[in-house]
């Protein structure tokens, strides 16, 4: 199962969820501290899981981390797009490059990932 975004949160609590049904843990994040706080709470947890950095807007990326899953753990059988973000900004303050950030990380990136796997 990869679970976008799951380092914490909600997509956290979804794959530690998976894991005890069975499902093996893929996980990214976009920095490299994220995937290492995630990976010692899976292990906290008692949940073996992979972690990668991946930016979900860039599609060239989603495509290499997916060929390294596939290569190193297995096929991706369950998808979760978990990866998400908000700004908590009136919208008469907010810049459009802003809610284009939006856009790009809720919208385009399911779409990305969803393609890739």
């Amino acid at each position: 199962a990869l679970v976008t975004g799951a380092s914490y949160g909600i997509g956290f609590a979804i794959a530690e969820g998976m894991a005890k049904a069975g499902a093996t843990i893929v996980f990214n994040d976009i920095k490299q501290e994220l995937v290492d706080k995630g990976l010692a709470a899976y292990r906290e947890a008692g949940v073996e899981a992979h972690g990668y950095v991946c930016d979900v807007t860039d599609e060239d990326a989603v495509q290499a981390m997916v060929k390294q899953i596939v290569q190193e753990v297995g096929v991706v059988d369950i998808l979760v797009n978990n990866a998400g973000i908000i700004k908590r900004i009136p919208m008469c303050e907010m810049t459009a490059a802003q809610f284009r950030q939006v856009v790009d990380v809720d919208l385009n990136a399911p779409f990305i990932v969803s393609k890739a796997v």
